[in-house]
């Protein structure tokens, strides 16, 4: 039987301390990685999370396109025709407002809310024996009437 004995190499114990140094630089490279990785992702996820709550009162398209939206609209037997319309006002979130285009091709806008937030629909209603538009916003839970037999206030011809 040969008997042995370990003889320390110090070239060996400098080539265990390099290869725990690039161990411990691998595995801080791997954090670094790590900790970017996860702060874009978690930007990702706050700027979703804002353009989410954000769209609820206000629709990205509508700020750039500027084009008003037709929530309902109906249209009477004698001619009458009522639209609600809702539309970016560049100030103040969303203007409603009911639009009365009448026979003789006059209109008349009767602003319902100048400070809205964004609808999708509404539910309008014609009541023809009493003259009068019934709009219900599901946003305000509350009614809007117009009667178009009264003298109208603003028209445009």
């Amino acid at each position: 039987m040969v008997k042995r004995t370990f003889k320390f190499d110090p070239c060996f114990a400098r080539h265990l301390l390099v290869l725990a140094w690039h161990a411990r630089r691998c595995e801080s490279e791997i954090l670094k990685l790590t900790i970017g990785r996860t702060l874009i992702l978690g930007a990702i996820a706050l700027m979703l999370g804002l353009f989410g709550c954000l769209s609820y009162y206000v629709w990205p398209p509508d700020i750039i396109s500027g084009r008003p939206t037709i929530l309902g609209s109906v249209e009477s037997q004698d001619g009458e025709r009522f639209q609600v319309i809702q539309f970016w006002n560049h100030n103040d979130f969303y203007t409603t407002q009911l639009t009365h285009f009448r026979p003789d091709a006059s209109t008349n806008i009767a602003v319902i809310d100048s400070d809205d937030r964004k609808e999708w629909s509404c539910s309008i209603r014609l009541i023809e024996e009493e003259k009068k538009v019934v709009v219900f916003l599901k946003s305000k839970k509350q009614v809007f009437e117009y009667r178009w037999d009264c003298e109208p206030k603003n028209i445009r011809r």
